[in-house]
């Protein structure tokens, strides 16, 4: 399993529209952090749906369906918890 970009109070302070990111991101936060942050609310970004789609595959090929996996795991490490 990836560790997710930021936690849950990472989150919630990123997305409190009374603070200021640039300000928050002088923080000791990773390039992963970054990434998170960069992609979000983003038309090219990632979802939580686009997350179930891959998981939610049904290919015969178990190669193919278990190989989704990994960028559904990528892809959920840069996204905020669901319902934040």
């Amino acid at each position: 399993m990836i560790e997710p970009a930021m936690d849950t109070e990472q989150w919630a302070e990123y997305l409190d529209p009374a603070n200021d990111w640039a300000h928050i991101m002088y923080k000791e936060y990773s390039d992963h952090s970054a990434a998170a942050v960069g992609l979000y609310d983003q038309p090219f970004g990632f979802t939580h749906e686009d997350v179930a789609f891959l998981r939610n595959q049904d290919d015969p090929n178990e190669y193919v369906q278990e190989g989704l996996h990994d960028p559904a795991d990528r892809i959920e490490a840069l996204l905020p918890p669901e319902g934040a």
